[in-house]
Order: structure tokens, then C-alpha cells, then sequence
């Protein structure tokens, strides 16, 4: 089911990361983005950390639907289906703000938004799968990633 989509993630991440802070070597630090780098990336571990809590026992690195899974359309996911995912972009925003990495920014458009692309669309297909028409209309009314924009 999950078809290499968290490999992918933590590739991209982790590696991506890593890039970062290599390519902030190179640069004398800039406090001011180091520090807004720092509140985007936190922001983010709230957003994972409440979405989770949100879950509760349904929260799960593997895609998979357990007995008695049922659609959580309350708290963060009453205005966004993927918060934990924002919320990984968020930090990695914010460690290409912090670190001043434009090898950072290259990373994740075109590693990390793409995994978390596609990710997205493998656990919403299993949602659909699971849920049919109660996942759909869950979906016409909330944004996949980002509150009233996408």
C-alpha cells in the first residue's frame, strides 16, 4: 500500500536537511532568519504534534486502515485533510529560512513536495477506497494541504 511514499519522504527530508546545513557552512549566520527560519519550523512541529493528537490511535506512518478507523473531520481536519503533511513542509521551510539554503529550496521542490504529493494521494485513494462517498464529500468541503488556498 504504501508503495516507497515514506521512503521517499524521509529521503527527501533527511537528506534534504542535511543539504541545508552544509550548504549554510559556507555563510556567515544571519540572526534575523535564523530566528523566523526557527518560529516557521516550530510552527510546524505544533501543526504535526496537534495533528496527531487529533488521530489519536488512528495516527500511523503506514498507510492502513484499522478496525474501527473511522473519517476525523474535527479540529485541524475540519479546514485541511493533510495538517501533519503541512506541517513537515513547514519545517523544512523553515530550515531553508534558518540555514539560508537555496540548495535547500531546490531539495524540496523538487524532492520533498513531490513526495508529499504523492503521498497524499496514495492515503486519500485509500480513504476513498475505505470511506466512498463519505470521503468525498469530506473532501469538496475541505482544502488537501493548505487552509482555504489548496
Amino acid at each position: 500500500m504504501d508503495r516507497g511514499s515514506l521512503l521517499a519522504l524521509r529521503i527527501a527530508f533527511y537528506g534534504g536537511l542535511a543539504i541545508c546545513a552544509l550548504d549554510s557552512l559556507a555563510r556567515a549566520p544571519d540572526f534575523p532568519l535564523i530566528l523566523m527560519g526557527l518560529a516557521v519550523a516550530l510552527t510546524g512541529v505544533v501543526l504535526r504534534y496537534l495533528a496527531g493528537a487529533w488521530l489519536g490511535d488512528l495516527w500511523s506512518e503506514r498507510l492502513q486502515i484499522s478496525p474501527g478507523h473511522r473519517l476525523i473531520r474535527r479540529g485541524l481536519y475540519q479546514h485541511v485533510r493533510n495538517p501533519s503533511y503541512l506541517g513537515l513542509s513547514l519545517v523544512f521551510l523553515g530550515a531553508i529560512i534558518a540555514f539560508q539554503s537555496g540548495y535547500g529550496l531546490v531539495v524540496f521542490v523538487i524532492g520533498l513536495a513531490p513526495a508529499v504529493g504523492y503521498r497524499i494521494r496514495l492515503e486519500e485513494e485509500l480513504l476513498e477506497r475505505n470511506f466512498g462517498e463519505e470521503y468525498r464529500e469530506y473532501a469538496r468541503h475541505t482544502k488537501r494541504l493548505i487552509p482555504y488556498v489548496l
